[in-house]
């Protein structure tokens, strides 16, 4: 999704910023920008705002990912072990 979304506004991340693009921090970051009227699928840029950050739903499908990944291989191991005293 964050690949789309780089992909369509020329390798740059929109970021809806809180309080608009006059707020948007000014860094060396050449990775995202203010998002504007040009910015493309803005739906799958930086919008959602947790805490003190402005996050993709990429992002968050990613953060979703990493906690799920050891509770997921558990359950799988435990799974595959249980059917193998099934088998015959």
């Amino acid at each position: 999704m964050n690949q789309l979304a780089l992909a369509a506004n020329h390798g740059q991340m929109a970021v809806l910023w809180p309080g608009g693009c006059d707020s948007f921090p000014n860094s060396d970051d050449t990775d995202h920008v203010c998002m504007t009227s040009e910015t493309r699928l803005k739906f799958l840029c930086d919008w959602i705002e947790l805490h003190e950050e402005v996050e993709s739903p990429g992002d968050l499908l990613i953060l979703l990912g990493a906690l799920l990944v050891r509770p997921l291989f558990w359950m799988w191991a435990g799974l595959s072990l249980w059917r193998l005293d099934y088998v015959e």
